[in-house]
């Protein structure tokens, strides 16, 4: 893939070209308002809350860093962060049967959705490959082959669909606002929203962390 930026000798602007195996992940900001719609459905959208309340709690936190404890909380990020990263290194490649996959609905009024849909089964094969550890293996012989599966259950489905419509509801607010943007208030404070993503990696990896 190709992308621009500055050359470091010159300061130019010059197309570097990158060679990358495996499924590719992009994170990409703009101050454009409108997106292309080919974009979108492809990307989670996120809009940053530019709120006076929010400012003043990331500065609490920029000066809580600055701070003893502090520094043992980023000593501590770094030993999460091992933790996860050695956890997922014990993860195998093993394949993943839904046996409720014809039974699950999903939105269909738009074409779009035909891509939305398959986000959707994918985030339920993945909370179920990360609790491969936590399911029997089972196993079919077919033209020959042993096949080794692990199930989804219905616990990972009830949580990919939490986070489905999450997604759903932020599509939903960019496209109305958009259309006529006001400024608007958050009302979560940046200690309510790391609370509920440390109770979100609690059910996921119940570590709590």
């Amino acid at each position: 893939m190709a992308s621009t930026g500055k050359d470091e000798t010159t300061g130019n602007l010059v197309t570097k070209q990158y060679r990358v195996k495996g499924p590719v992940m992009l994170m990409l900001t703009t101050t454009a308002i409108d997106v292309d719609e080919e974009l979108l459905n492809r990307c989670l959208v996120l809009t940053v809350n530019e709120s006076r309340e929010q400012t003043q709690a990331i500065h609490a936190r920029q000066r809580a860093k600055q701070t003893l404890e502090g520094l043992m909380m980023d000593n501590d990020r770094h030993s999460i962060m091992a933790l996860h990263q050695n956890a997922q290194r014990l993860l195998k490649t093993v394949h993943v049967v839904n046996p409720y996959a014809n039974r699950l609905t999903f939105l269909d009024d738009k074409t779009r959705t035909r891509r939305d849909h398959m986000k959707y089964l994918t985030l339920i094969r993945a909370i179920a490959l990360l609790h491969q550890h936590q399911r029997p293996v089972r196993s079919v012989e077919h033209r020959g082959q042993r096949l080794e599966y692990i199930e989804v259950t219905k616990d990972d489905i009830a949580l990919a669909t939490s986070v489905k419509q999450l997604v759903q509801r932020i599509d939903h607010f960019v496209a109305h606002y958009n259309t006529n943007c006001q400024p608007f208030r958050w009302s979560a404070t940046a200690d309510s929203i790391l609370e509920k993503l440390q109770r979100l990696c609690s059910r996921i990896s119940g570590t709590g962390h």
